[in-house]
């Protein structure tokens, strides 16, 4: 699904009911703001909030204004759940308190927009959270940009390992690297449960009878995105204070 797929299925969920106990159509993580949900989802289609020459703000565009528009709507209509400040800045001191600020593992969520960490959360919770009904979940591929919908923008590598070319010990080093990323060390990885996902897919195990096939189903997409590197430091925090106040 598209972005606004996703936000048009939120919408059919009720919106009605208290703040604290209602279901919401969407959630994300607790620290995603909506000025960055935007940037992120337009960021996702190739869009640039900044020109080629990194000199003009770039976002008074048509695609750009579908995804503000898209995004606030289901903000606006009470599908897709905001965190508030106090709520991002709430002090959790145990692994159950982060679990029960979780929509989706509180079953307040119908649909979640997380990175495979959530699923050892899932699980996790579900063991340590004797009184709280275990939420029954599956997975689906993120969302993709609607233009070209079998690659996906959200393809992260977690670990990456690397020889220094001055290293006085340059053989031992690539044998090290070379079984860090062999099938046998796949194998022996897969029997402990970290929550990471390996590039030897066949060793990605079912996780509470479900598969993690989706995480990796699309292709990764090109990071052709440069402006990060070529805008000042601080311009994307200023953008968002923009968005924000806008």
């Amino acid at each position: 699904m598209s972005w606004e797929e996703v936000f048009e299925l939120a919408k059919r969920f009720p919106t009605d009911g208290e703040k604290d106990k209602r279901i919401y159509g969407l959630t994300t993580d607790s620290y995603m703001t909506l000025e960055n949900f935007i940037q992120m989802i337009g960021s996702g289609q190739d869009l640039k909030a900044l020109s080629a020459d990194s000199t003009q703000l770039n976002v008074n565009t048509d695609s750009w204004r579908k995804v503000f528009q898209m995004t606030i709507d289901a903000a606006k209509s009470g599908a897709y759940y905001v965190p508030k400040e106090e709520d991002r800045n709430m002090q959790m001191t145990t692994m159950e308190d982060m679990y029960k600020e979780d929509l989706f593992i509180m079953g307040r969520s119908a649909m979640t927009f997380s990175y495979n960490y959530e699923v050892n959360s899932i699980i996790q919770a579900k063991e340590q959270l004797k009184s709280v009904t275990p939420v029954n979940w599956d997975i689906v591929t993120a969302p993709v940009d609607p233009n070209n919908r079998n690659q996906s923008s959200y393809f992260n590598l977690s670990n990456t390992f690397s020889v220094n070319a001055s290293s006085p010990n340059l053989r031992a080093s690539w044998e090290f690297v070379k079984y860090i990323n062999s099938e046998a060390f796949a194998k022996l990885k897969s029997k402990s449960s970290n929550g990471y996902l390996r590039s030897w897919t066949a060793y990605n195990a079912d996780q509470d009878g479900r598969k993690m096939e989706p995480f990796y189903k699309l292709e990764p997409k090109a990071n052709t995105n440069d402006e990060y590197t070529k805008a000042p430091a601080n311009f994307f925090g200023l953008l968002a204070n923009v968005i924000k106040t806008g």
